[in-house]
């Protein structure tokens, strides 16, 4: 093959990589040293999935196969010429944070072994290093029959094929049993794949009507397929070794964690009628959840949800409140929040296994002879009065030292008989393992609270972890809520601060924080989390939530910049001159350090609107300016008197009108069959510039 198509290759996977998330340091690592040869020391540039692409060069390069890498390992572990043992290699050193903290796996001794492979929820995430599935397992395993060795091969961010390397590895380590404890990172992308004919095919549906959940079923149809690919691709490496192989079908958090983008509608492209009748219901909907008539919320948000065809979140998880105010059964409301979890979307990129994907191992598994732990099953026989919330998950999937007990428990269940011939109850399993000490547990709550902050969660479920946190180690406020306030608070980004600093230095915080949140997030709206804390803990009411920049401190702020931003806020996903508004309210919070005449400017209008209405500016609950707005772009500037502002915290609202506007969908249809990247979404308003600032 010739350099130039060499290249172009290599620039085509670069692309590629640059689209998705947690990428950039191995593709800084392949841009420093892409000339070396992958037969060479240069192969230890090409990490953990990134190794692959080694093999690919190689291959382009006309090397043999097994030319590129001539090493056996087994995860991040490279066999030590030798011992025999497995040692972690510095050229995974990127790759040592998703891991277990072992530098050595050493040869199989007396001891049964099992290897867990597994994703963050078997790595123990909120919980890593210092508590761990694999811990509990072992644990409960040797009450029940006999010590055992446990490897923890499970990996945070590990993607089906990552993992399959990994299942085709662990014959190398002997094991007696292996568990597979994964499914919540089994993804497939939103759209079209890159054949013609599916975009073809999905083109049509984009201008359908309902043409969206026909996509959501093709969507889901395609995972489906392609899980039980993965489960039958990790058999095959599995089943030669001809000892138990275990999968655990995860669970994820239903009641107490919400998809919905925060302060959107989720509305998906609908006809300008469906539209309107949408919005209509919700309303509707919305207000007669307010005054308790729970029949006729119900009945006015199935309108809605008849109109979109499951499609959105927002309505599902309107459904479900309406049906708990009901006291409808809890499978129900189970199935409710859980078709709003199943929704797939670009913008969508926390972990959690579908439905369909935990339908596919449930099916597959058993039939190439593995078996198979069910922990929705589970779950729901033990909790037979709850869905699973709060009591067993910290996030959207990662579980309480609870839920992570109960679970390796079932596991231990089927593993005992399979090695020891015994059996064991549940229950006796459960209480065999040990628990994290009361400041492990506060930290994995504090840290739970920041995380739900982050992912725009109600206010509620983030103090509830802030409180949690409190109860087990009342001085966590001074070793560690002190430092997160400090470190979350300024407009420099926390890793750069000497507070993130002295914050990482606990363990379990490091793996959370360093690993994961502001490597990938940078800036964004932390108001939710710091206002938790005050709530939760006075003592840091008095302090500014964003002394940096509150007006007083400098003269004018851009509310459109990402420091005023949510995580969730969908515009973070498209590169656009304008801040696009999915819900009838768009919401900002600013500070400012002392009552003062301001000045609001925006720039906005209502995009295809074929009638004007009318946006409300509020600030702090007070009306301060409104304007007409149609298609066009219109700019309004709105004085504010002092006595309206805030000293702290003020809350600034636009409300937008419910008009009429034209169907786009034929033009997104265009866009997409193009090749562009399409935004599914309503959009209720555009705003192009949004300012505060200090009178003149």
């Amino acid at each position: 093959m010739s350099i130039h198509a060499t290249r172009q290759e290599l620039s085509d996977r670069f692309a590629a990589l640059l689209k998705q998330d947690n990428a950039a340091l191995s593709v800084l690592q392949l841009l420093s040293e892409s000339t070396q040869r992958a037969d060479t020391h240069g192969q230890d540039h090409w990490s953990g999935p990134f190794a692959a692409l080694a093999e690919d060069f190689a291959s382009l390069r006309g090397q043999e196969p097994g030319e590129a890498r001539r090493t056996r390992s087994v995860s991040i572990w490279e066999e030590e010429e030798g011992t025999g043992e497995f040692v972690r290699a510095r050229k995974h050193i990127d790759l040592w944070r998703f891991c277990a903290d072992v530098e050595r796996i050493g040869r199989k001794g007396a001891k049964k072994r099992i290897v867990l492979l597994g994703e963050s929820v078997a790595r123990g995430f909120f919980f890593d290093p210092v508590y761990s599935p694999a811990k509990v397992l072992r644990e409960q395993i040797t009450a029940g029959a006999e010590a055992v060795e446990v490897v923890d091969l499970a990996q945070s961010n590990c993607d089906p094929w990552w993992l399959s390397r990994i299942a085709a590895s662990v014959h190398l380590l002997e094991p007696d049993a292996v568990v597979v404890f994964a499914g919540n990172n089994w993804r497939v992308g939103a759209l079209a794949n890159t054949s013609t004919e599916s975009f073809v095919a999905d083109g049509e549906l984009i201008e359908e009507n309902l043409g969206f959940s026909k996509l959501l079923d093709r969507q889901l149809e395609s995972l489906e397929r392609f899980a039980g690919q993965v489960v039958e691709q990790l058999t095959s490496s599995l089943a030669p070794l001809n000892v138990p192989v275990t999968f655990v079908i995860p669970e994820i958090n239903v009641a107490d964690w919400s998809s919905t983008p925060a302060g959107a509608l989720d509305v998906p492209l609908m006809s300008p009628d469906d539209t309107r009748a949408w919005v209509a219901a919700w309303q509707d909907a919305t207000d007669k959840l307010a005054h308790g008539d729970f029949a006729g919320a119900e009945a006015a948000i199935l309108i809605a949800r008849g109109l979109d065809g499951g499609t959105s979140s927002a309505s599902l998880d309107l459904l479900a409140r309406a049906q708990r105010g009901l006291h409808k059964r809890n499978q129900e409301i189970y199935r409710t929040l859980r078709e709003s979890r199943d929704i797939i979307d670009d913008t969508r990129v926390v972990p959690g296994i579908f439905v369909n994907v935990a339908e596919a191992i449930r099916r597959r598994a058993p039939s190439f002879g593995a078996t198979v732990v069910d922990l929705p099953q589970i779950f729901g026989d033990r909790y037979e009065h709850e869905i699973p919330g709060r009591r067993l998950y910290l996030d959207f999937c990662h579980h309480t030292s609870e839920g992570m007990r109960v679970a390796m428990a079932a596991v231990a269940q089927k593993l005992l008989p399979a090695l020891f011939g015994k059996d064991a109850h549940l229950d006796d399993l459960v209480d065999a393992a040990s628990k994290p000490a009361p400041q492990h547990e506060a930290w994995a709550h504090l840290l739970a609270g920041i995380h739900n902050a982050h992912w725009g969660q109600d206010d509620e479920i983030c103090k509830y972890h802030l409180e949690r946190a409190k109860q087990y180690d009342p001085s966590i406020a001074t070793t560690g809520v002190a430092l997160v306030h400090e470190a979350y608070r300024h407009k420099t980004p926390p890793v750069l601060l000497p507070a993130f600093d002295q914050l990482v230095k606990n363990d379990i915080a490091e793996v959370c924080l360093v690993g994961y949140s502001p490597l990938a997030r940078g800036i964004i709206k932390e108001q939710a989390l710091l206002g938790a804390i005050a709530s939760v803990f006075p003592e840091f009411a008095a302090q500014s939530v964003d002394p940096d920049l509150s007006l007083g401190e400098v003269a004018r702020i851009d509310l459109l910049e990402s420091h005023w931003a949510e995580l969730t806020d969908r515009n973070r996903w498209y590169r656009r001159a304008y801040s696009a508004v999915y819900g009838l309210t768009s919401a900002y919070a600013f500070s400012c350090n002392a009552p003062r005449d301001l000045s609001i400017e925006l720039t906005a209008r209502i995009p295809g609107a074929r009638d004007a209405g009318t946006i409300a500016v509020e600030l702090n609950g007070r009306r301060v300016g409104d304007a007409l707005l149609n298609d066009e772009w219109l700019s309004l500037r709105v004085a504010v008197p002092a006595e309206i502002v805030n000293d702290g915290v003020n809350q600034l609202t636009i409300a937008w009108p419910n008009v009429l506007r034209e169907d786009i969908r034929a033009r997104l249809r265009g866009d997409f069959e193009s090749g562009q990247k399409v935004d599914i979404r309503t959009q209720f308003g555009q705003i192009h510039a949004l300012t505060v600032a200090l009178a003149a």
